[in-house]
């Protein structure tokens, strides 16, 4: 991904002793950005009781549901798609505090 925020936190997250994903973090101010690759997407998205689906893309070649929600009076967007290699390193999670949706679809693009 290539975000016009600035990197905030990079970090492995083990999964198990061989097994191991990648959080990253990104900000401005009030904006924050976070892509997680690999895990499980409950454990992921855990805080967010209320997501709602509002649509769908595209994000590397695999199909993408894009999920609204409000914490603490924030809008909160996420992406939530899986790529084709053996669980839980096939699920990936783009999660947005402090962005329009316009600005959370630019960042989605940026994932590549």
């Amino acid at each position: 991904m290539t975000s016009d925020l600035e990197p905030l936190d990079r970090r492995l997250v083990p999964f198990s002793q061989t097994l191991l994903g990648v959080e990253t973090v990104w900000g401005a101010e009030t904006k924050r950005v976070r892509l997680v690759s690999g895990g499980y997407l409950d454990d992921v998205l855990e805080a967010y009781d209320d997501l709602e689906s509002w649509d769908e893309r595209r994000v590397r070649d695999s199909d993408a549901t894009l999920l609204r929600s409000m914490l603490l009076d924030d809008l909160v967007l996420v992406a939530v798609w899986r790529e084709g290699v053996e669980p839980p390193c096939d699920a990936h999670a783009l999660i947005a505090t402090g962005l329009t949706e316009v600005e959370f679809e630019e960042q989605l693009e940026s994932i590549e």
